[in-house]
């Protein structure tokens, strides 16, 4: 019996160390503590406790993507130095560096995915329009999927793998093309033109639940929502109606005020995050039907169809937004991102000054404006089951924040309400900054705010 006792041990102990830490430890307890790993994010008031917990440092340019692995135990960061961090999580929240990958990219890295059945790989979109594949564990294996013919003119944006294919993505270009990338076959690599369209895409997102529909942002007013059993053409175009900051004037030539630059979808692909450059972030219902069930409506009955490159008449309706999320200033930089926290009972999105603004979701009221940028916020990324964030900008490190013992009030992070030295100290005790006047000259920094 003793030794029958001895051998079911023996196998649950290997068994157990086979698997990822972050299921044994993490998520474990989670399970134990509240039932299922989920329940830790669905409490709003973690947002009112979020506390610089880490800085991350191995870049020497901006950070312009932050990637959870789907367990939580990775992080990778993409710069502008061409490199790609990989952050392990497995034994610390304070994250630990495993290594600085080399690309073969010649400019500014805009996303880094680990492919999903093979998280040895991590795929690489950039300014160069290329799109790389680097091995995590081998210094010399790296290549190139895809090269544009003009490189300096074509930009590959914020990627996206679909659902249920841990081999499939697809990539915007700023071309106004969307390519499909299959990487099934490592040795043959299927590339293919998914959508290709007359305004530039910058983002790509697949709704939760399908593995053909996906929505593309671009350089206009309006997202296109698609299908890949319909290729090369949007199945709709949806007019998107904003809320501009104040600093923005509608008409000035070459601006790009109503131009798209990130998405996010909600846990049931009816609704859609949109982060605008120059304004408002806005929540938008995008259920069958355009207006079913909430106050996001039509504002035109009907619309002139848009007209794809295949010449193919595109229907096309408005819609005003569920909900839009106003006190920050956003005309710096075009890439900033807006994302579901806590449950997606707030939204966050980071700011021109420097600070990560969240909100409530369902009202708009501001919850938390923190400082976590010298000058510009660009990159939220929350952790897909802790109450854990990491956030990136114009500096060249991570910010990670974790929640604190004490409860802060809604505006304690404002250079504006703080007085003369308390800024400063509130700068080194919550960043690490020397000095907020640390901050590049052509950069809107906390230092003119305060």
């Amino acid at each position: 019996r003793a030794s029958n006792e001895g051998t079911r041990r023996g196998r649950a102990f290997n068994t157990m160390m086979r698997e990822p830490l972050a299921t044994n430890l993490q998520q474990q307890i989670a399970a134990r503590e509240l039932g299922r790993p989920g329940a830790l994010l669905k409490n709003t008031c973690w947002a009112r406790r979020y506390e610089c917990s880490a800085i991350l440092e191995v870049h020497t340019g901006c950070v312009n993507t932050l990637r959870w692995s789907a367990d939580g135990s990775t992080l990778l960061s993409g710069s502008d130095d061409r490199t790609v961090g990989v952050w392990s999580f497995s034994g610390s929240w304070k994250g630990q560096l495993r290594k600085s990958l080399r690309t073969l990219h010649r400019s500014n890295i805009f996303d880094a995915q680990a492919v999903p059945s093979n998280e040895d790989f991590v795929v690489t979109s950039a300014a160069d329009g290329c799109v790389g594949l680097t091995h995590m564990h081998v210094s010399d294996h790296m290549s190139l999927l895809y090269e544009p013919k003009d490189r300096f003119h074509t930009v590959s944006s914020k990627m996206n793998f679909q659902p249920g294919s841990s081999q499939v993505l697809l990539v915007p270009f700023s071309s106004g093309c969307v390519r499909l990338f299959d990487l099934r076959v490592p040795s043959k690599v299927v590339i293919r033109v998914a959508l290709e369209l007359f305004s530039g895409a910058n983002d790509v997102k697949f709704r939760p639940w399908s593995s053909s529909e996906f929505a593309v942002g671009c350089d206009d007013e309006s997202i296109r929502l698609c299908d890949l059993r319909y290729p090369s053409s949007p199945t709709e175009s949806v007019q998107l109606v904003a809320k501009h900051t104040q600093s923005f004037t509608p008409g000035t030539p070459g601006s790009t005020a109503s131009a798209v630059s990130g998405l996010c979808w909600n846990r049931s692909g009816q609704q859609l995050l949109v982060n605008f450059r120059s304004a408002d972030p806005a929540l938008f219902n995008l259920a069958a039907g355009g207006a079913s069930g909430g106050p996001s409506q039509l504002c035109e009955p009907a619309a002139t169809g848009a007209e794809g490159r295949a010449g193919k008449q595109v229907p096309t309706r408005q819609l005003l937004p569920l909900q839009t999320y106003a006190g920050r200033e956003n005309v710096e930089t075009c890439c900033k991102e807006a994302v579901f926290l806590l449950g997606e009972d707030c939204v966050a999105s980071g700011g021109d000054c420097g600070a990560l603004f969240v909100w409530k979701a369902n009202s708009g009221e501001l919850v938390r404006r923190i400082v976590s940028d010298r000058c510009v916020v660009n990159c939220v990324a929350p952790h897909p089951f802790l109450p854990l964030l990491a956030v990136s900008g114009i500096d060249d490190n991570v910010k990670l924040f974790d929640v604190g013992a004490s409860a802060q009030r809604t505006h304690d992070d404002e250079p504006a309400r703080a007085a003369g030295g308390q800024w400063q100290t509130r700068l080194s005790r919550e960043t690490g900054f020397k000095r907020a006047s640390d901050c590049p000259e052509n950069c809107a920094g906390l230092s003119a705010a305060s």
